[in-house]
C-alpha cells in the first residue's frame, strides 16, 4: 500500500517561551510545611519564610537553616484514548523518571536583641528547587499493514536563587520581602512516525512519514515576595504573602519542526522550520493568606491561595503536534490547606494535612486547545524528633489529580488536526525529608 506524496505545510510560530501547566505544589518547600499540607503561611517562623512568607523571619531567635528533600516515589497517570489517528484510537502509556526537588536555607539576626530577647531585623538566604520533572508518553498503533507511534518526552527544571529582610515593627507585627532570582529550563521532543508496508507480495519498501518537534530553553526571571504576619492574642496569628507577577530578565532556546515523507518509489519530501526563542512570558502571580491558633501542644493551621493566570505549552500561536497544543491562558488556580501539628512531649513533632486544589477549565477555538477543569486532591503526615534546638521529620503525601484537555489529533492521512478529549488522572505520592536548626547566627551586639 503506497501513500501519495503531499506537501507539508509548517504553522505560524511565534518564537518565544511559555511555562508550561503544571500541578501548583510548592508546598513541598522547608521543614513543616510539606507535613501541614502547606497551611503554613500564618505559623512560619523558621528558615522557610524565606519562601512561604519572608515576615515570619522575625520570629527566628539568634538565625536558623533549614532544609527538605522530597521525591516522587510513585507516579501514575492515565490518559485514555489520547492518540487518535486514522488507525484509531489508544491510550498514552505514561512513564516517569525519579525527581529529587530540594531546599536550603539560611536565617541570620541583626542588631541588638529586643526586650524578650529577639532581635527585630532578620536577614535570610535560600536555594531552592520548587519544581523538576521529567516525563513522557509513549503510543502505538497497528492495523494491517499500517502503524503509527508516538513519543514524547519532556524535561522541566525550575531553581530559585534568592535574600530576605524582615523588621519586626512591634513585637506581634512583622513584614518582610524576599528577591528571587528564577531560573526554568524546558527541554520537550515529540516524535510521531507512520507507516505503511507494501501489498502483499509486492517488494516496494512501503512509506514513512515523520513529524518531529524539539524545543528547548532557558530562562531567567525577576521575583518578590512580600510577607506580613501578627501574633494575636490567645494563642491566634494570621499571615499573608504577595507575589506580583516576575518579569523576564533573559531567554534564550530554539524550536525546530521537521517533517518529512518517503514514498515507495523513494520520493523524498520535507519541510522545516527553525526558530531561536527570544521571548517570554511574566511568571504568575501568587497570593497567600492563613491563620492558625495555637493552644497547649497542639495547633491547627487553614491556608487559602491563588496562582495568577498561566500560558499553555511552550513555544507556538497554534498547534504543533499531538501533546504541544497552544491554549488560552489557564485561569487563577485556587487552594485550600487544613493543617494540625502536635508536640507530644515537646520531643516528637507529629503533623498532617488535607488540600484541595481547582483549575477552571477554559474554551479553546480554531488555533488554540480547550483545557477542562482540575480537581487535585491531597493528604500529607510527618513525625519529627525535636531536641534542643535540632529537629528532624520524615513524613508523604497523597495527591490525586483528575481532569484533562483537548489536544489536537491527527485525524486522517493528511495530517490535518482535529481535536479529542482526553480526560487524566494523576496519583502522586511524594515521600520528603526535612530537619531545621537554631543556630547562633546573629549579628548582633550582646544587648
Amino acid at each position: 500500500m503506497g501513500l501519495c506524496v503531499v506537501g507539508l505545510a509548517i504553522v505560524a510560530i511565534s518564537p518565544s517561551a511559555h511555562a508550561q501547566r503544571r500541578t501548583y505544589s510548592n508546598y513541598l518547600i522547608g521543614d513543616e510545611a510539606p507535613g501541614l499540607a502547606g497551611a503554613y503561611v500564618a505559623l512560619a517562623s523558621d528558615a522557610s519564610a524565606v519562601f512561604h512568607n519572608p515576615a515570619g523571619m522575625a520570629w527566628v531567635p539568634r538565625g536558623a537553616l533549614s532544609s527538605s528533600l522530597w521525591a516522587a516515589a510513585y507516579v501514575s497517570e492515565s490518559r485514555p484514548d489520547g492518540y487518535e489517528t486514522s488507525l484509531g484510537t489508544s491510550d498514552l502509556d505514561f512513564w516517569d523518571i525519579l525527581a529529587r526537588p530540594q531546599f536550603l536555607a539560611l536565617v541570620t539576626k541583626l542588631g541588638g536583641a529586643g526586650p524578650d530577647g529577639i532581635s527585630d531585623h532578620s536577614l535570610g538566604f535560600a536555594i531552592l528547587n520548587p519544581y523538576r520533572r521529567e516525563y513522557g508518553y509513549l503510543a502505538n498503533q497497528e492495523m494491517g499493514n499500517q502503524v503509527a507511534r508516538l513519543e514524547v518526552v519532556e524535561d522541566t527544571w525550575v531553581s530559585w536563587y534568592g535574600a530576605s529582610y524582615a523588621y519586626r515593627a512591634a513585637r506581634d507585627a512583622a513584614l518582610g520581602a524576599s528577591l528571587f532570582l528564577a531560573y526554568t529550563s524546558e527541554n520537550y521532543l515529540e516524535t510521531e512516525t507512520r507507516g505503511a508496508e507494501g501489498a502483499l507480495g509486492d517488494t516496494s519498501p512501503g512509506a514513512v512519514r515523520t513529524n518531529s518537534t524539539t524545543l528547548h530553553s532557558a530562562s531567567f526571571h525577576l521575583l518578590l515576595r512580600f510577607g506580613g504576619k501578627l501574633e494575636l492574642p490567645e494563642g491566634w496569628s494570621v499571615g499573608a504573602m504577595l507575589q506580583p507577577p516576575g518579569p523576564p530578565l533573559f531567554v534564550t532556546g530554539y524550536l525546530s519542526v521537521l517533517r518529512t515523507e518517503a514514498a515507495p518509489d523513494g520520493t523524498l519530501s520535507f519541510d522545516s522550520l527553525d526558530r531561536d526563542i527570544d521571548e517570554t512570558d511574566w511568571m504568575a502571580w501568587e497570593m497567600r493568606a492563613g491563620v492558625a491558633r495555637t493552644r497547649g501542644s497542639h495547633t491547627l493551621s487553614f491556608d487559602a491561595s491563588m496562582l495568577g493566570p498561566q500560558p499553555g505549552h511552550a513555544g507556538s500561536d497554534q498547534a504543533l503536534q499531538h501533546l504541544m497544543a497552544a491554549s488560552t491562558r489557564l485561569p487563577a488556580t485556587y487552594r485550600a490547606s487544613l493543617g494540625v501539628r502536635i508536640f507530644e512531649d515537646s520531643v516528637v513533632p507529629l503533623r498532617g494535612g488535607v488540600l484541595y486544589e481547582f483549575t477552571p477549565g477554559t474554551a479553546g477555538d480554531e488555533t488554540s486547545s480547550d483545557a477542562l477543569a482540575e480537581h487535585t486532591y491531597g493528604g500529607s503526615f510527618s513525625a519529627g524528633w525535636r531536641r534542643d534546638r535540632f529537629n528532624l521529620s520524615l513524613g508523604a503525601t497523597l495527591a490525586q489529580t483528575r481532569g484533562g484537555e483537548f489536544v489536537p489529533t491527527y485525524t486522517n492521512d493528511n495530517s490535518e488536526y482535529g481535536y479529542a478529549s482526553t480526560p487524566m488522572r494523576t496519583t502522586t505520592v511524594y515521600v520528603f525529608l526535612s530537619g531545621g536548626a537554631e543556630a547562633a547566627l546573629a549579628l548582633t551586639d550582646g544587648r
